[in-house]
């Protein structure tokens, strides 16, 4: 994308995210059925923090678009 599409960027950060968390949500709430809130949240908490980090490491945009996908998932 060129620089003038810059703020349709910032909708596609928000999509990615908020669809990772819908799927995260449910996705999570099956493994806490299955083996304990608890185990789920730190496995939860850890990978977000993790891949919050690879967050700030990137300076592709498409890998950034997959990492803050993650961030989703996890944080749901």
């Amino acid at each position: 994308m060129n620089e003038e599409y810059a703020p349709a960027k910032f909708s596609y950060i928000w999509l990615c995210q908020g669809c990772g968390i819908i799927v995260g949500a449910v996705v999570s709430g099956f493994l806490a059925d299955l083996v304990g809130r608890k185990i789920v949240l730190y496995v939860n908490l850890t990978m977000m923090s993790l891949a919050q980090g690879a967050v700030c490491a990137l300076d592709d945009w498409i890998l950034f678009l997959i990492m803050r996908g993650l961030v989703g998932i996890f944080a749901g």
